[in-house]
């Protein structure tokens, strides 16, 4: 199966508009996560709750 003719297509370099639609799939696979994960984080820290032990006093005196 091969092309009895030398491919037009393999030696021309990738034409300047699919650069520049490859950067902006990049640029976007970076910003929207970002974006999403600062939208929906919450602006005050989540206080964490700190454990509390219970002593028993001593029934015996």
């Amino acid at each position: 199966m091969e092309s009895s003719g030398p491919s037009a297509n393999a030696s021309e370099p990738p034409s300047k508009w699919a650069a520049i639609f490859g950067t902006a799939i990049a640029i976007l696979t970076i910003a929207i996560p970002t974006l999403v994960i600062a939208y929906y984080s919450s602006p005050v820290p989540v206080e964490t709750l700190q454990r509390t032990t219970h002593v028993p006093r001593s029934t015996i005196q």
